[in-house]
């Protein structure tokens, strides 16, 4: 905590106080709950943790705001965040993750648009003595560089955490003989192997699919004595969500008449993603991860309106996990690194309480939201 209180000036310094204050030529408004995701989903940038059918289950609707940016008529830019009071200090720290979203579809995408937008948060989530803005750039393999380098240069500081920031993306826009073509050495040797197994695979995107992978899901956490971290339990609500393009699809790989691995693929924008996954005892000597990676891979190279296929990456920097992704990612893939959060706060005061309150979260991601709930409490202003 030491660390955090010598450099707790700098998170609130005044750098980029010039562009601050400098006129935007976006306005913005507060979009309500039942109209958000109709408008999320006019943008490629797209991911779930901007979605209202995502928060719903997730964080009490009154710690929730919407904001829409507008060029004029032209719809450039919007954010969900969340905005939460820190007991007993005062502080209200604002939370944006994996925000904004900035690219519409069918529209050049100008990244000038995310120094308005972040001119706009600081000057009403951060400028207060009891303020804090963290925010978290999504990784993106379309600009992955623009967040981090406009966001110092409007003054925010970086604010490292310890997990392991490697990310792959597959390139699904190629066929699927290119795809084949690039896969690594080691990787097509498993696939041909797993493709003599007999196994077979479902693609499905209903209730019924979702509680069969949560099953499988289930009985893998208790076997390998894992807990799940993730927001698991929002994947009933996003697959009920009225629109049909924001529910996720359901992989389910069978062998012989029996489930062997499972995963949940978001498939919402121009970038599918890895949500989950789940195997059981038979899938490893039938190398089903690699059959089932493969299918998600053809079947999403077959939707023209995605180009990338996010993986994510590995629990630490030495998972085991990272050499699988590698060799899927293959020559005409990505692999960067995942942007890290950044902070800007009103004074020393608010920057310290909100990076505190940030951090303990990533050291305790276990019970994080027990973590949350104790320290905060919802703010109505």
């Amino acid at each position: 905590m030491t660390s955090i209180a010598a450099n707790a000036a700098v998170f609130a310094d005044q750098r980029g106080k010039e562009a601050l204050n400098s006129q935007s030529r976006l306005r913005s408004e507060t979009v309500p709950m039942d109209a958000w995701d109709d408008l999320v989903l006019r943008f490629d940038d797209i991911v779930y943790e901007q979605t209202q059918c995502f928060s719903k289950s997730r964080w009490p609707e009154d710690q929730i705001q919407r904001l829409a940016y507008w060029d004029d008529t032209r719809l450039a830019a919007a954010t969900t965040l969340r905005r939460l009071s820190v007991r007993g200090t005062g502080v209200h720290l604002t939370m944006v993750r994996w925000g904004p979203l900035w690219r519409p579809t069918g529209q050049t995408a100008s990244a000038e648009t995310l120094d308005d937008v972040y001119r706009h948060l600081v000057q009403r989530y951060a400028s207060g003595a009891r303020d804090c803005l963290l925010l978290t750039p999504r990784c993106d393999p379309v600009a992955n560089d623009e967040a981090p380098t406009r966001l110092s240069r409007l003054g925010f500081k970086l604010l490292q955490s310890r997990s392991s920031k490697t990310r792959y993306f597959v390139d699904v826009s190629q066929g699927s003989d290119a795809l084949r073509s690039s896969l690594s050495q080691k990787w097509r040797y498993n696939l041909r192997k797993s493709e003599k197994n007999d196994l077979s695979v479902e693609v499905l995107a209903d209730e019924s699919a979702l509680g069969q992978f949560k099953a499988m899901h289930t009985a893998m956490m208790e076997r390998k004595r894992f807990t799940e971290t993730g927001p698991i339990d929002t994947l009933s609500d996003v697959m009920a969500a009225e629109q049909p393009s924001l529910r996720p699809l359901v992989f389910i790989v069978s062998h012989g008449g029996d489930e062997v691995a499972g995963a949940v693929i978001d498939v919402s924008g121009e970038q599918a993603n890895y949500l989950y996954g789940a195997t059981d005892d038979k899938a490893l000597p039938l190398n089903a991860g690699y059959f089932m990676q493969w299918k998600v891979v053809e079947h999403l190279s077959r939707m023209p309106d995605i180009h990338w296929y996010g993986l994510g990456g590995g629990s630490s920097s030495s998972c085991s996990l990272h050499q699988f992704k590698r060799g899927l990612t293959g020559k005409t893939g990505l692999t960067i690194d995942e942007p890290e959060a950044f902070v800007r706060a009103g004074s020393a005061y608010a920057a310290l309480v909100g990076t505190s309150v940030a951090r303990l979260r990533w050291w305790w991601q276990d019970v994080d939201l027990d973590i949350v709930a104790r320290l905060t409490q919802s703010n109505r202003a």
